[in-house]
């Protein structure tokens, strides 16, 4: 595996991780309307835009979020 192939492996992770965690926090606001939650999923999603924006020669990782 080179570094290239790492790099691609592990930007997918973060983005997948990212991506879980948004729809925990927005499942976790649903629940309690407590906007902490809801703050912090669009934090997260500003994470994500910012990640695709740095990789947009990756679109093979740009997937909609649900």
């Amino acid at each position: 595996m080179n570094s290239d192939e790492l790099r691609a492996g592990l930007l997918a992770a973060e983005l997948t991780f990212l991506r879980n965690q948004i729809i925990e926090q927005l499942c976790k606001w649903q629940r309690c309307r407590d906007d902490r939650d809801l703050l912090s999923a669009l934090n997260t999603v500003g994470e994500l835009v910012a990640i695709e924006d740095v990789e947009p020669k990756n679109s093979q990782m740009s997937v909609a979020l649900i």
